[in-house]
């Protein structure tokens, strides 16, 4: 960055006392941020599209080996030709997704996978087990509590253990809507221990800041040493 001849002097003492002091916080800031990252996968863009009485899934690796995200779309072979689509998550440590239980009036037990709008919390929702069987997205013409239903994109937002502690992270789905219900898993991320993600988010609070950071600190830099030359003389 270029600075204009003749008129650096110009700023007053105060204004350069400013100018260091924002350009050391703002190192500070940057630094302990960057201790905690997001990962993001980039555009993947998996399609769970099975043929008629197959099975069509994919499981994608997240920090460790037996960390996986496991999408999963059956189309069953009958005359309704209709599909049922689930999603998984498993960890050494235990995973989550976020949705929640319902009996079906006394039925067989079911977990829906709740959809997510872009920049929700992941964290402040309900969760369920994240490799339960019966983690559903939509089927056939949907229960009365799925969300999946619909053509269109949506969160899925999950957390697991790596041994290490709870991570959080989030996968976009795309669907086709009912009653086929397959769909394209476009992309997903995963936050470090400690770093909270909202649904969508690519990149943690500190990756632009620490980059301003250093440039903060050089100004606070070149400042102070004006701010010496110019009392000095």
């Amino acid at each position: 960055m270029k600075t204009a001849k003749g008129k650096a002097t110009a700023i007053a003492l105060s204004r350069w006392a400013a100018y260091t002091s924002a350009g050391a916080a703002t190192a500070l800031m940057g630094a302990n941020s960057a201790q905690a990252e997001i990962h993001y996968s980039g555009r993947v863009d998996i399609d769970l599209d099975p043929s008629r009485g197959e099975t069509a899934q994919a499981f994608l690796q997240l920090d460790q080996p037996a960390d996986v995200i496991h999408p999963w779309c059956k189309r069953w072979y009958s005359s309704t030709n209709g599909g049922d689509a689930r999603f998984f998550v498993s960890a050494v440590g235990g995973a989550s997704i976020v949705g929640h239980l319902d009996n079906r009036g006394g039925g067989l037990p079911r977990n829906y996978v709740s959809k997510l709008p872009l920049g929700q919390n992941i964290s402040s929702r309900d969760f369920v087990r994240g490799n339960d069987p019966y983690n559903q997205l939509a089927y056939l013409v949907g229960y009365s509590h799925s969300e999946w239903t619909e053509k269109g994109r949506g969160f899925v937002g999950f957390r697991f253990n790596d041994g290490t502690g709870i991570r959080y992270g989030w996968a976009r789905l795309y669907m086709t809507g009912a009653k086929k219900n397959s769909y394209r898993l476009i992309d997903y991320a995963y936050g470090d221990v400690g770093e909270p993600v909202k649904a969508g988010q690519k990149r943690s609070r500190g990756d632009g800041l620490y980059v301003e950071s250093l440039g903060g600190l050089a100004l606070g830099a070149v400042g102070l040493s004006l701010w010496r030359r110019r009392r000095r003389s």
